[in-house]
C-alpha cells in the first residue's frame, strides 16, 4: 500500500512539474502562443478577417490578466495558403519561438500541421477548415468549426427534401482542397438521390478557360449550382454562367459570402443558399454586441463569421491552457472538461472527439446578407 502510495505521489509530482515546465520555461511575463495564418494566397480575405478577431480575443485577455497574470504574447506567421509555407511557419513558432499553443486557419494549413504535430506535442486549434483529414489525425490537432461531413449533410438534406431539388451543377477546385469537397459533396448529394448532371473541376490557377466549363454547366441544365471553393477563378465561372442565362440559385458553405465573391460574380449569389453555423451580429446578446462595438472601433468595418470564429478559436485554446495550468492537467485532458459560456457562436464545445460539433443551419443570401432560413 506504502509503496502505491508513493508511486502516486510521483506520479503526480512528475505531472506537476511538467505543467509548470511548461508555462514557465521560458520568459517569466508571457505566454507565447502562435497564429498560422493565410495572410496572402487565394485565402488571403479569409485569414486577415481571422488576425483582427485573434487580435481582438488577445486584448480581451491580457486585460483580464492572462494566464495568472503572464501576458500572452501572439506570434503571426504567414503560411501563404501553402502547405510547405505552413510546415516552415509551424517549425519556426515550435523550435525557435517556443510557443506554448498554436491556432491555425485554413484547408490547406490543417492536413499540413496535422503531419508534423506529433513532432512537437504542442496544443493546435484550427478554425476555417472544412476538409476532412484523410490521414491519421494527430492527437494535438483540434477543430473549433464544423467539417465537410457536418455541412454536405445538413445542405444537401435542405436541397433534397425542402427544395424539392432532383439534380445538380457540381462545381469544385482541382486542388487537394477539392478532391475532398468533392468526395463529401458527391457522397450527400447521392445519398439524397441527387443526380450530378454537370461535374466541374475548374482550374484554381486560371480564369480563362472559366466560359467553357460555364458552357458545359448550361447545357446540361441543371436545377441548381453546388460551388464549392473561393477565388478568381470560382468567381469568374459563376459570372459567366449568370451572362449565358442561368436563372436558377447557387448553394454552397461561407466561402461564397465574402465581399470578392459577392462584388465579383454578377448578381448570381443573391438568393443563394448558405450552409453555416449562426453567428447574429444584429442580436440582443451582450457579448455578441460588445464585441461587434470593438471590433468597429478598431477595424472601421463590420465584424462577419470568419473573425468571430477565430476569436472563438483562440478563446478556447485559451481557456484549456489555464485550465490545464490551474488544475495542473493535461491539456487534452482540459480541454474536454471546459465548457466556456462567453464564446460568440454559441455553445459549441469539445465533447466527442477532436472536432467540435456545431449545430448548422441554413442561410438565403442576398448582397452579401445573410437570412436565416432553417
Amino acid at each position: 500500500m506504502k509503496r502505491n502510495k508513493l508511486f502516486g505521489l510521483i506520479a503526480l509530482a512528475v505531472v506537476l512539474l511538467g505543467v509548470f515546465y511548461y508555462f514557465n520555461k521560458e520568459s517569466d511575463d508571457t505566454i507565447k502562443i502562435g497564429a498560422l495564418l493565410s495572410l496572402t494566397g487565394d485565402n488571403a480575405q479569409q485569414g486577415n478577417l481571422a488576425k483582427n478577431g485573434i487580435l481582438v480575443a488577445v486584448e480581451k485577455v491580457n486585460s483580464e490578466g492572462g494566464i495568472n497574470g503572464k501576458m500572452i504574447e501572439l506570434i503571426i506567421e504567414d503560411t501563404h495558403t501553402d502547405a510547405s509555407g505552413t510546415i516552415t511557419a509551424m517549425k519556426k513558432l515550435a523550435t525557435l519561438d517556443k510557443v506554448k499553443g498554436i491556432v491555425v486557419t485554413g484547408d490547406t494549413e490543417l492536413p499540413a500541421v496535422n503531419q508534423i504535430a506529433d513532432n512537437y506535442g504542442i496544443p493546435i486549434m484550427a478554425t476555417i477548415c472544412t476538409g476532412m483529414i484523410e490521414k491519421e489525425r494527430s492527437e494535438w490537432v483540434y477543430r473549433y468549426c464544423y467539417n465537410e461531413e457536418q455541412e454536405d449533410d445538413f445542405l444537401m438534406k435542405y436541397v433534397s427534401q425542402d427544395l424539392g431539388i432532383k439534380n445538380m451543377a457540381l462545381l469544385y477546385p482541382n486542388s487537394i482542397a477539392g478532391q475532398a469537397f468533392y468526395k463529401y459533396s458527391k457522397k450527400y448529394i447521392e445519398a439524397n438521390q441527387i443526380q450530378i448532371v454537370a461535374d466541374i473541376a475548374y482550374d484554381v490557377q486560371s480564369t480563362n478557360v472559366q466560359r467553357d466549363n460555364a458552357v458545359k454547366v448550361m447545357n446540361n441544365n441543371p436545377e441548381i449550382i453546388c460551388a464549392r471553393g473561393f477565388g478568381p477563378s470560382l468567381d469568374a465561372l459563376l459570372r459567366h454562367i449568370k451572362e449565358l442565362g442561368y436563372k436558377g440559385r447557387v448553394v454552397g458553405d461561407l466561402s461564397l459570402s465574402v465581399p470578392s465573391a459577392v462584388k465579383n460574380t454578377n448578381g448570381i449569389l443573391n438568393g443563394a443558399y448558405i450552409v453555416a453555423s449562426d453567428l447574429d451580429l444584429k442580436s440582443d446578446n451582450s457579448l455578441v454586441a460588445s464585441y461587434a462595438q470593438i471590433y468597429k472601433s478598431k477595424y472601421n468595418i463590420a465584424p462577419c463569421f470568419w473573425d468571430a470564429i477565430a476569436y472563438d478559436s483562440f478563446m478556447y485554446l485559451f481557456y484549456a491552457m489555464k485550465e490545464s495550468f490551474d488544475k495542473a492537467i493535461p491539456f487534452k485532458d482540459a480541454i474536454f472538461s471546459i465548457k466556456p459560456n462567453d464564446l460568440l457562436l454559441g455553445k459549441n464545445w469539445f465533447e466527442n472527439g477532436n472536432d467540435v460539433s456545431f449545430k448548422m443551419h441554413i442561410f438565403e443570401m442576398n448582397e452579401g446578407n445573410l437570412t436565416l432560413v432553417k
